[in-house]
């Protein structure tokens, strides 16, 4: 399970679960393959939550150990964390994690938790820092030989038929009054953006198959 899993479940938490399943639908109403994977996933046991103590860190190398008999229980050693999913808590910090194993076959601690609910920041790797630029010893510069441009005609351009565009939607008599509830039944659906006025940050897109189901563009 990479650090991008964690950043991402990091934000889901701090969001309503009203929020995560609208976020689900919308997101596989643009992969609706996805819906198969998560009904896999949905049907597992959770990922359990272990309950720990920091006991060592090194900021230097990037990379510590949480104490917890029950990780000990399961995995046989210490929860290895590192500098990406520390976040604010240090040595002595009594949290809550999840476990995965790692490419090394190790224990590593995911979306440590403190005893208040505060969640730690995933960060990104940091930057390597780069070596000091040294110039290069100056090169003679060479003036171009002239050539005398070859003169080519221009070529053709074939002349493009833009069609009209289509008149802006019109609201059909009545709706305005209709329920603005809406059918978040999942469906993409295709048509053509007639208008759109930048100074108010809106705009509409015809489209026959929205217009049939809802009543308007």
């Amino acid at each position: 399970m990479t650090t991008a899993a964690s950043s991402i479940a990091q934000v889901l938490a701090q969001n309503t679960d009203d929020d995560v399943l609208q976020a689900l639908q919308l997101y596989i109403s643009l992969r609706p393959e996805f819906q198969t994977h998560a009904l896999g996933a949905l049907q597992q046991e959770p990922m359990r939550r272990y309950s720990g103590t920091i006991t060592n860190f090194n900021r230097e190398k990037g990379f510590g150990f949480i104490q917890s008999e029950e990780v000990t229980a399961d995995f046989g050693k210490d929860s290895f964390v590192s500098d990406r999913e520390i976040g604010h808590f240090n040595v002595g910090d009594t949290v809550l994690f999840t476990v995965v194993v790692n490419r090394d076959n190790k224990p590593q601690a995911r979306l440590l938790q403190g005893a208040t609910g505060d969640l730690a920041a995933v960060t990104q790797p940091p930057q390597q820092s780069q070596a000091a630029w040294v110039a290069p010893p100056p090169v003679a510069v060479v003036p171009p030989r002239h050539v005398p441009p070859v003169y080519e005609p221009p070529a053709k351009v074939a002349r493009v038929e833009v069609p009209p565009m289509p008149p802006p939607a019109v609201m059909p008599a009545g709706v305005c009054g209709a329920s603005n509830q809406a059918v978040q039944d999942g469906t993409r659906y295709v048509g053509t953006i007639t208008s759109f006025m930048p100074e108010k940050h809106f705009g509409f897109i015809a489209s026959q198959a929205v217009t049939a189901h809802f009543g308007r563009d």
